[in-house]
């Protein structure tokens, strides 16, 4: 929507005579260069979750966690970054594995399931 008004505004301009194609475009990347001039400087927030999160979300779909502990794994090239591992007990003492990634839940066996949170 931003993005829409902005070009609507320049299109505005260029039409009535206030400004030149040059200048629109020496705008746009003077504004960008210090958008991520300043995202370099500040650096980008931690967007991963915390294992309070993990556990809050599981009470909020219905399961009862009891305690959850980090798995740490080595990380190789054919998993990459693809976030943090935590193995959770239910109060049924049924045992997760959860990954901080997008994905599909699926059993690995009558004990055990593999969740994608």
């Amino acid at each position: 929507m931003l993005w829409i008004v902005l070009m609507l505004d320049a299109f505005s301009m260029l039409v009535t005579g206030y400004t030149t194609p040059f200048s629109i475009i020496l705008t746009v990347l003077i504004g960008w260069t210090v958008a991520y001039g300043t995202l370099y400087a500040v650096g980008s927030p931690n967007v991963r979750p915390t294992g309070r999160t993990l556990m809050a979300g599981l009470r909020h779909v219905g399961f009862h966690p009891v305690s959850a502990a980090r798995e740490e794994t080595a990380e190789t090239p054919e998993t990459g970054d693809r976030g943090r591992r935590y193995f959770v007990t239910l109060e049924d003492a049924r045992r997760w594995t959860s990954r901080w990634s997008t994905g599909s839940s699926r059993p690995r066996d009558s004990s055990t399931a593999r969740g994608a949170i």
